[in-house]
């Protein structure tokens, strides 16, 4: 049994033990014991509320009841938990319909309790198990994609560098150490992210026709070939494996998102996403853009350089970062 299985098994267990304690509660207590016993509760039950509150976690306690109802239905926490839920409405329901015909301070005192302990597991598995994926530590990361280039497009020359990409890569030439580039050299935020990263066991270098073009006008000069992307990642970096792979059409959105899932799956099926990071400070506007997007899944993060302070920055996106689009999306159908 992996450790998933037995997550899934304890969580079904505290379920259990719950039923267990509120049917003690219900038959052997008196009245007032269980009213001191709502107290408590409802104590307790505020104190999470409010700090999940604070922490901006309220949106995972929705997002804890859907997943268990929607994709662990079918095994047996799933079951268990709706049981639980639905078994808890239908006793609120009844002690609301009862207490007009017989004693109102019981049935409303049971009432409260059937609610308090309707919302502890859920607000007890979100408080202290459920994590934001930014809790993945640079170090931890493995594999890199980026689309940085070091060329000015709209200078380049055909069949040779132009001057502004000689000048970028003198800087490289003249001051070995990439400490020292400077913002002209856009491959810098790379390298400094490789230090955060230091785990980093590959990069994937997104190529497009045109960039892939240019790479091969480097890789053919005799003056700087010895200064392509690979050969000083491999100079610094000895450890890290670089790969390329191509986006077939970078000015088009859900292209590119459709050719990173691909890349995803046939080069990286054998990490998870909390392996993988997106850097996201240089390439194309809709490269960028797509990145952004495939990282919101799982523990995927993304990293980009602060250009006023020229710091990396590491974060993560989820769904609850974008939920607003998805408020938009609704409301078209409204």
């Amino acid at each position: 049994m992996n450790k998933k299985n037995i997550s899934h098994l304890l969580k079904a267990i505290m379920f259990i033990g719950l039923f267990t304690v509120e049917y003690v509660v219900i038959t052997k207590l008196e009245n007032k014991q269980i009213i001191l016993l709502n107290y408590i509760m409802l104590a307790v039950n505020l104190c999470m509320f409010t700090s999940l509150i604070f922490s901006k976690k309220t949106d995972h306690f929705s997002a804890f009841i859907f997943k268990i109802f929607k994709n662990i239905a079918g095994n047996i926490l799933g079951i268990i938990a709706i049981i639980y839920f639905t078994t808890h409405i239908g006793w609120i329901f009844t002690a609301l319909r009862d207490s007009y015909v017989t004693d109102n301070l019981h049935l409303m005192s049971q009432f409260s309790l059937y609610l308090n302990f309707l919302f502890f597991p859920y607000l007890f598995l979100t408080f202290f198990l459920k994590k934001r994926k930014d809790d993945v530590l640079p170090k931890n990361r493995k594999v890199l994609l980026t689309s940085l280039s070091i060329f000015d497009y709209n200078r380049n020359a055909e069949g040779e560098l132009s001057p502004q990409d000689k000048k970028v890569l003198n800087v490289i030439k003249s001051k070995k150490d990439y400490h020292t580039w400077g913002r002209d050299v856009n491959w810098q935020p790379i390298f400094l992210a490789i230090e955060k990263y230091e785990n980093l066991k590959e990069i994937i270098v997104l190529n497009t026709k045109q960039t892939k073009y240019q790479n091969n006008a480097i890789k053919n000069s005799n003056d700087y070939k010895n200064y392509t992307f690979e050969k000083l990642i491999r100079n610094y970096f000895p450890k890290i494996e670089v790969t390329n792979a191509m986006i077939e059409n970078p000015n088009e959105l859900q292209s590119t998102v459709e050719d990173l899932n691909f890349i995803l799956r046939k080069k990286l099926k054998n990490y998870e996403d909390k392996d993988i990071v997106f850097s996201i400070t240089g390439g194309t506007a809709v490269i960028t853009a797509a990145m952004s997007m495939v990282a919101i899944k799982g523990d995927r993060g993304i990293t980009y350089m602060d250009q006023q302070k020229n710091i990396t920055i590491n974060n993560s996106v989820d769904v609850f970062d974008i939920k607003e689009l998805w408020e938009e999306i609704i409301n078209k159908y409204e």
